[in-house]
């Protein structure tokens, strides 16, 4: 009997542990750190989407460029056939669903005088195009300002902002932009020829010929109200824009 009660406990003492054992949860594996979260500017650059989806981007122009909200310039991209087309495609769909295309003016013999692709900053490019040192030496530089353009000119899709700055004071009411496309510079020069155009602002169109470089511009005026625009080949196979806004 002594034997008996000796086996049934030992099974009993068996099942018991394979019972125990089988309710065992696995040792928890600890989730790998990722890098990227000990640097939040880091992540957002790598991980947020420039632009959501372009094509209806264009359409609306209202997120027609991507700002960090730290204020940091965009890196410098590479352009390629394809996203030069696609851009180009962009700012042409936009301008189309506001009638036909003007052709572009006839460059005018003169010189400018003003080559903005030598000025190292927006004050520079202010004193270059307009003489305003006044308001030259208020501007404040932050990318912010390139959202804060007027309709007429406001960037094409596919922009990348560079360098933004302006200010807002009695007298002295700027905007200047530098940013980089893959469009080619005669697409990019027919965007802001456009919109200008449509705003019934009086455009003289200057180079590439002048002597200052190879630099096309626009120099547009209405009442109470200057644009100048630089197009000139820029780095990477990109485009490079200066863009003054200027309220007289």
């Amino acid at each position: 009997m002594d034997t008996r009660l000796h086996m049934l406990a030992r099974a009993g003492f068996g099942a018991i542990a394979l019972l125990a054992l089988g309710g065992c949860e696995p040792d928890a594996v600890d989730e790998p750190v990722d890098p990227l979260g000990q640097d939040p500017l880091l992540a957002r650059a790598l991980h947020d989407p420039l632009m959501i989806d372009p094509d209806l981007v264009g359409r609306s122009n209202a997120y027609a460029l991507f700002v960090l909200r730290d204020g940091h310039p965009l890196p410098v991209f590479t352009a390629s056939s394809e996203a030069a087309s696609r851009a180009r495609d962009a700012a042409r769909r936009e301008l189309l669903e506001q009638g036909p295309i003007p052709d572009l003016a006839a460059p005018s013999p003169a010189a400018s005088g003003f080559h903005l692709g030598q000025a190292a900053h927006a004050g520079a490019m202010v004193d270059n195009a307009t003489g305003r040192r006044d308001c030259s030496d208020a501007l404040v530089s932050d990318l912010n300002w390139s959202t804060r353009l007027p309709p007429a000119s406001a960037l094409p899709p596919h922009a990348m902002v560079h360098q933004a700055a302006g200010v807002d004071r009695p007298g002295c009411v700027i905007r200047v932009v530098r940013y980089r496309t893959p469009m080619g510079p005669e697409q990019a020069l027919e965007y802001h020829y456009t919109k200008l155009e449509r705003a019934g602002f009086q455009i003289t169109r200057f180079g590439p010929a002048n002597p200052l470089g190879e630099e096309s511009q626009l120099v547009a005026q209405r009442q109470g109200e200057k644009v100048v625009v630089a197009v000139r080949s820029g780095p990477n196979d990109m485009t490079a824009v200066d863009l003054i806004d200027m309220r007289l």
